[in-house]
């Protein structure tokens, strides 16, 4: 079974491979000026709006609209090439559910994703595009 450190040790040999998003599916939480939102809460209309409106004040738009794409943006670039990026080049399976997941938000954006639980994850190295 792994754990959030041997993901990171599965990701190592990896990180120049993915550039600039090698930091968007997190393995482990150091730093002080981050926080975790359980992706379900984005489900929920009043956080969601919260978490705009954050942004909002971040990029100090000039309304919802500007904010929301923004917000959106980062919430894309956050969430997907991490995951995707696991699948594809790496060869690992990632219960990605909503269930199984939290946002590391940084000063109000979205900036990686946190996986729960790991016992779900799969490695397939036969499909490993780089290296072993």
């Amino acid at each position: 079974m792994l754990d959030h450190s041997d993901l990171g040790a599965l990701f190592a040999p990896f990180q120049s491979a993915l550039g600039p998003y090698r930091d968007r599916l997190a393995v482990s939480l150091v730093e002080n000026e981050v926080e975790l939102m359980p992706a379900s809460a984005l489900l929920d209309q009043p956080a969601l709006s919260a978490a705009i409106e954050q942004a909002r004040q971040v990029y100090r738009a000039p309304d919802l609209h500007v904010a929301a794409s923004l917000w959106n943006k980062h919430y894309n670039a956050a969430l997907l090439p991490g995951v995707l990026s696991a699948m594809t080049l790496l060869g690992v399976s990632v219960n990605a559910a909503i269930a199984n997941t939290s946002i590391v938000v940084r000063d109000g954006l979205p900036m990686a994703l946190w996986v729960h639980d790991l016992t779900d994850i799969a490695v397939y190295r036969q499909r490993l595009r780089f290296g072993t």
